[in-house]
């Protein structure tokens, strides 16, 4: 566990901010079903099962033994108010090979990210062994605009500086998160261009119908 988690947990406005622990975690699950699956742009163009949903939850909980992940309860009503979930991606590690791929979405997702890995090409790009990896962002709806993602962010990055952690990472595919995230220095490397993603037997991943110019994953990065 990272010794400096107080960097990171304690009071924000009227929250407070907590390490997701064994307790936290059926309720952070659930907030991340509602509020990041339903409106993440790749899980919507696929469509969201709860199959999707249990998948991915399998994710979040692999994770969770490196101590990175955050949440904001609400003081007065006890609510999951924001997520920050990060992991630490390690060069020899194919982390994304335990990931269940049953559903459609996963299987979308993963394509993804492996393509996104293999443009990135970050361990021979920056000389690192590691880095940290942003798996979600999450604000439930009523408490958006109020700063809390950028909160966290700020925090996390402020942890991995006392930890010696080189670089942080993240797939961003909304263009609300991209726009964010680039105010707070990340710099977009490459990106994964959505409507050339094809399945094993050549046809395309995503009805082109339904994709506009801002359908894409942008490798975004910034030095610690």
């Amino acid at each position: 566990m990272p010794d400096n988690l107080h960097l990171v947990e304690g009071p924000y406005k009227n929250f407070t901010v907590r390490r997701v622990r064994p307790e936290d975690v059926e309720k952070v699950e659930q907030h991340i079903e509602d509020y990041f699956l339903h409106d993440e742009p790749t899980s919507k163009l696929s469509g969201y099962t709860e199959e999707y949903g249990n998948e991915f939850c399998h994710i979040f909980r692999h994770f969770l033994p490196d101590n990175l992940s955050f949440w904001m309860e609400d003081n007065e009503t006890g609510e999951v108010a924001a997520v920050r979930a990060t992991f630490i991606h390690k060069k020899d590690d194919n982390c994304w090979d335990f990931f269940p791929r049953k559903s459609l979405a996963s299987k979308n997702l993963y394509q993804m990210c492996e393509i996104a890995l293999e443009k990135g090409n970050i361990y021979e790009r920056y000389g690192i062994t590691e880095y940290a990896d942003f798996l979600v962002a999450s604000c439930a709806t009523k408490y958006r605009n109020q700063g809390l993602a950028k909160e966290l962010y700020r925090r996390s990055m402020e942890l991995f500086k006392v930890e010696g952690i080189k670089l942080a990472k993240s797939v961003f595919t909304s263009p609300f998160s991209r726009a964010a995230v680039k105010r707070l220095g990340f710099e977009e490397i490459c990106r994964v261009d959505y409507k050339t993603m094809k399945d094993k037997d050549g046809n395309p991943v995503f009805d082109p119908s339904q994709l506009t110019d801002e359908h894409f994953g942008a490798v975004m990065v910034k030095l610690v």
